[in-house]
């Protein structure tokens, strides 16, 4: 597969990784793109970032950077501090999932990939307050002039 400069070549890639892992990870749906509502947890969105694009060499490349949110809900909010545990432990299995060998590359569409931030909290969605983690994958590719 070659090279991509997509964003939303990328962030469809994760998510079809992560609907193949679903089972595995204890996911109950994927999405491509944040929802309004979030009917049923534990469920991730992908969704397409920013691409930077930087000349270099001889300008006949482009350094390409690609990144991608990941939002990964875990449950409906209660004052349970078991759950923030359990939130997080759920967080670092999708990561793991993601930075696994076979996975570092999407299947050739990137020089290599890997979740540069992790940001866990609330997010209210259709009303309802949810643990969640925003994740911040970055890929790292390379694309003709």
């Amino acid at each position: 597969m070659a090279l991509t400069r997509s964003s939303s070549v990328a962030a469809n890639s994760i998510k079809e990784l992560l609907e193949a892992n679903a089972p595995s990870l204890g996911l109950k749906a994927v999405y491509y793109g944040d929802q309004d509502r979030i009917g049923i947890t534990p469920c991730v969105t992908v969704e397409a970032g920013d691409v930077d694009l930087d000349i270099t060499g001889t300008g006949m490349w482009m350094a390409v950077t690609i990144n991608v949110g990941i939002m990964v809900y875990f449950a409906k909010i209660a004052s349970d501090s078991k759950l923030k545990y359990e939130s997080d432990i759920f967080a670092e299995n999708i990561i793991d999932a993601i930075h696994q060998d076979a996975n570092k590359t999407l299947g050739g569409l990137v020089i290599n990939g890997f979740i540069r931030q992790i940001q866990p909290g609330v997010a209210i969605r259709g009303g309802a307050r949810l643990r969640a983690h925003r994740l911040s994958w970055r890929g790292i590719s390379r694309a003709h002039l």
